[in-house]
């Protein structure tokens, strides 16, 4: 097979999102997502320490929100498919490790982009955690926003 077609079945798959991904998961560019809804309306919500535990339960971690374009295709996806869940937040990887933001993967989190909510996260050593929170009528799309310790949220994204 040549380079040409290669790169068309790689194209296909990206588009198409079968990257080899577990059937409940959702392929977006090179990994695969799943939105858990933990807590229905009424119901407990999950912690963020919880939240991972049933990720990697699923051989998964929390997901990384490192770029726009992942945020876009998880929003659309939540609104799609948990329309009644749209106001929910969910946990993702990032948290605050010794006053540093970091992600599941131990990468440092870029607090300057415009993936968080104005104004956040806060400057201080408390430990904090990462939501998506839902979209403003402006951008139509989620943000990340911080979270103390003791904090909750009714889903969480895993991610392989």
């Amino acid at each position: 097979m040549n380079l040409l077609c290669v790169s068309l079945l790689v194209l296909v798959a990206v588009i198409t999102g079968t990257l080899g991904c577990p059937s409940d998961f959702l392929g977006i560019s090179s990994s695969c997502v799943k939105v858990v809804i933990a807590a229905g309306i009424g119901e407990r919500p999950v912690s963020w320490k919880v939240a991972r535990e049933g990720c990697k339960a699923l051989g998964a971690d929390l997901a990384v929100m490192n770029v726009s374009s992942k945020v876009e295709h998880i929003s659309a996806h939540i609104d799609k498919v948990f329309p009644n869940e749209a106001s929910y937040t969910f946990w993702v990887g990032g948290h605050k490790v010794n006053g540093q933001w970091k992600w599941v993967t131990d990468q440092t989190i870029n607090l300057k982009s415009n993936l968080w909510v104005p104004n956040t996260p806060k400057k201080d050593d408390r430990i904090s955690f990462a939501l998506l929170v839902p979209a403003d009528s402006l951008h139509g799309r989620r943000y990340l926003n911080e979270n103390g310790e003791g904090g909750w949220a009714p889903g969480y994204i895993c991610e392989i």
